[in-house]
């Protein structure tokens, strides 16, 4: 995350526990109320598809919080819902702190 802040890439003020908590969080609460969430929505959130949904939806929200800036082709896929920074998260999974890495899995957006 250091040398993300650094390069200009991630904000300065962001603090590794706090990008932790969020994907702790995230993957948590789906995961903890898949039934009653499954319940609610009418849809099976263990599903494959469902888990790698919600885990785009966990790599877009902690990247928007984390970066100074989107990317110019972070404009949302109509047909898809996905967005194009979603597409090119992986640098999510290759920012490795001691304290973390990995996030679970789908959602409703």
């Amino acid at each position: 995350m250091r040398r993300n802040s650094a390069q200009n890439v991630f904000r300065a003020d962001v603090q590794a526990r706090d990008v932790y908590l969020m994907i702790a969080s995230l993957g948590y609460f789906y995961n903890a109320n898949q039934y009653t969430l499954g319940a609610f929505l009418g849809e099976p959130l263990m599903e494959k598809a469902a888990l790698e949904h919600w885990r785009e939806v966990i790599k877009d929200t902690v990247l928007r919080a984390v970066r100074l800036q989107l990317p110019a082709n972070a404009a949302v896929n109509t047909a898809t819902g996905a967005t194009a920074a979603a597409a090119s998260t992986s640098s999510l999974a290759s920012v490795k702190t001691s304290d973390n890495e990995s996030a679970h899995e789908r959602g409703a957006a």
